[in-house]
């Protein structure tokens, strides 16, 4: 009770109706999910960022994608040129390993983002890696995952209608929407989380949202986001994907949403994935966050 006052509260700030939050939180509770929906014929790249600390996870999330029903094309690794082992594998697979530095065109080392000297720059350092994925990909639309996260049911990211499938959580977080605000000013948040493990990313609407943000701030889009960690006190002042599904919906009417049925699970029991099978009747992935031993 006290976490749904919290939440309407937070919602006022944001200027938003209740009414979409109740639908959200309705459809969750139904475990509403994509499972019977027929996949768009596109096909999608798939990018992952990976940090060292997920490469534990990393083949598990890759045998994963299976489960995604939308046809794949070429699947990108993004992460440290110096991490061998990683480039070894990504050959082996087939799967094209990105420099991140490379991509960005700097490293996390110009980002000074600490908060009680606990330094958040690599944290913010991915996010700007995702934003930044339109440059490497070749398909129209393609997705962006969270490499800690496994697919345990068939889910759907783009629908036979061309609509965009958003995921929506209850990892409601003012800072994020306020951040929104500051980068693109004309946007009014949802007031629902688009926090979701992963998204579906249009390379058209993607660049129109980063140039303007370039033209709102007068600097190139990644130093404004990176400028908003500046005495910034909270460890958590952004979200890629806040920012962009709130942007998509802003500007297209081409998307359906849906709950995130996710949970998170302790890292120590990964590799026995087959006593959580259970979970499937009523979640679509399994997290296994590096914090959560």
């Amino acid at each position: 009770m006290i976490k749904l006052i919290r939440h309407l509260v937070n919602i006022k700030k944001t200027r938003n109706k209740i009414l979409p939050y109740i639908h959200f939180k309705i459809k969750k509770a139904m475990r509403i999910d994509t499972s019977t929906l027929l996949p768009s014929p596109n096909i999608i790249d798939i990018v992952i960022p990976v940090a060292r600390k997920d490469l534990d996870v990393l083949n598990v999330m890759l045998e994963s994608l299976r489960f995604i029903k939308n046809n794949i094309g070429q699947i990108f690794i993004i992460s440290d040129k110096n991490n061998y082992d990683l480039i070894s594998s990504c050959k082996i697979r087939n799967v094209k390993f990105i420099d991140e530095i490379e991509l960005l065109g700097f490293s996390k080392e110009i980002i000074n983002y600490k908060v009680n000297g606990i330094d958040r720059s690599g944290w913010l350092f991915q996010q700007l890696l995702k934003l930044s994925s339109d440059k490497v990909v070749s398909t129209e639309y393609f997705l962006v995952l969270d490499s800690d996260t496994v697919f345990i049911k068939p889910i759907v990211f783009l629908d036979i209608y061309g609509n965009t499938l958003f995921f929506q959580s209850d990892e409601y977080h003012l800072p994020y929407f306020e951040a929104i605000k500051k980068l693109i000013p004309r946007l009014e948040p949802y007031g629902v989380s688009f926090v979701s493990h992963g998204m579906l990313f249009k390379k058209e609407i993607l660049q129109k949202m980063k140039e303007e943000i370039g033209i709102n701030s007068g600097k190139k889009w990644y130093e404004a986001i990176i400028e908003l960690t500046n005495n910034n006190n909270n460890p958590s002042c952004f979200s890629e994907y806040e920012l962009y599904a709130n942007y998509y919906i802003n500007n297209s009417n081409k998307y359906k949403l849906y709950p995130l049925l996710n949970i998170s699970l302790p890292r120590r029991d990964l590799y026995n994935l087959d006593k959580y099978t259970h979970y499937s009747t009523q979640y679509t992935s399994l997290s296994f966050h590096s914090y959560n031993k």
